[in-house]
């Protein structure tokens, strides 16, 4: 990455060095203690969560907020093993090299289905599969999830399959290469209007914020890196099976955070999941007029019902 890290109050930067790969975090709150965890989806990074994680960094005091850009997303640079099982263990050592002993892990998007895959697999549920928690190190508390899906979407699907099927890859960036450097502008500008689409009517966010999410995409290595993270996600369709036939067994707390109008992840794959989760709490918490980046729509939102869920004595502190 080439362009300066904008600075954010309150939230502070670290680049870490996990396995030979440059991870960056965003950090806020405290330095040590209980510690909440936020993973993005695609084709985002932890600058989703800069808003959310400043109100919650008030709500949450004595708590330590972690936000890594996942391999090859933000300014983390990509690994050659990405899928939802290998991220899990990444998450893992990520944590167990910050020092941390108990955690609550949050996830939108991609990142959901990483939390939701790694909570499955750290319970024990999956005969035969030795997650290293089992180990020691970092121990999930809770698990909360935003517009996220681990069921096989038709729709969803068909729209990625140019990402997975390699033939149809190549020729879409060979279409997104077109032009070479001189283009890169035009590009990044292509991933802002297509990223305003799935904003409220209404939400804001300034040129300097969206150059921030665009940068990766002037270049066809961010897209290439899109299209690889897809199919890794694709070729462990078999873990992800698995990890969903047991969701009975999860019994982690979990709540359920969503959009009113995601487009992608609806309603109703929501109340599916809060149906099939063991530990899934008795409602599901929706966010009126969102749409599926909720964290820009409505931040305030997301920290009240994050903090009530993590701390419910935050309620209390609301109200007062």
């Amino acid at each position: 990455m080439t362009n300066r890290q904008p600075s954010i109050p309150g939230i502070r930067t670290m680049t870490l060095n996990i396995g030979g790969e440059a991870v960056f975090l965003r950090l806020a709150g405290a330095t040590t203690g209980p510690t909440l965890v936020l993973l993005h989806g695609l084709p985002t990074s932890s600058w989703l969560w800069r808003n959310v994680m400043a109100q919650l960094a008030d709500r949450l005091s004595g708590w330590q907020l972690i936000a890594p850009d996942l391999p090859g997303y933000g300014r983390s640079t990509p690994r050659r093993k990405a899928g939802p099982q290998q991220l899990g263990r990444w998450l893992h050592a990520l944590l167990d090299q910050l020092g941390v002993r108990d955690f609550i892990l949050v996830g939108h998007d991609l990142g959901g289905l990483i939390a939701l895959t790694d909570a499955v697999a750290r319970s024990g549920c999956l005969n035969g599969y030795r997650h290293p928690a089992h180990q020691g190190g970092p121990q999930l508390r809770k698990l909360v999830l935003l517009d996220t899906t681990i069921y096989p979407a038709p729709m969803l699907v068909a729209g990625l399959l140019p990402a997975i099927i390699p033939p149809f890859a190549e020729l879409s960036l060979r279409w997104h290469g077109r032009g070479g450097t001189s283009r890169a502008n035009d590009r990044r500008r292509g991933y802002v209007v297509a990223m305003r689409q799935l904003l409220a009517p209404g939400t804001t966010i300034s040129d300097a914020e969206w150059a921030e999410y665009a940068e990766p995409y002037g270049t066809v290595a961010g897209w290439q890196q899109t299209y690889r993270s897809i199919r890794a996600l694709s070729r462990q369709a078999p873990f992800v099976l698995r990890c969903l036939h047991q969701l009975p067994c999860l019994t982690t707390p979990t709540a359920l955070i969503w959009a009113e109008h995601d487009p992608f992840f609806p309603l109703a794959t929501a109340l599916r999941l809060q149906r099939a989760i063991g530990g899934a709490t008795s409602t599901m918490q929706v966010i009126a007029g969102a749409g599926h980046f909720p964290q820009e729509d409505n931040p305030t939102a997301v920290a009240r019902l994050i903090a009530a869920f993590v701390e419910p004595q935050s309620r209390v502190k609301e109200a007062g």
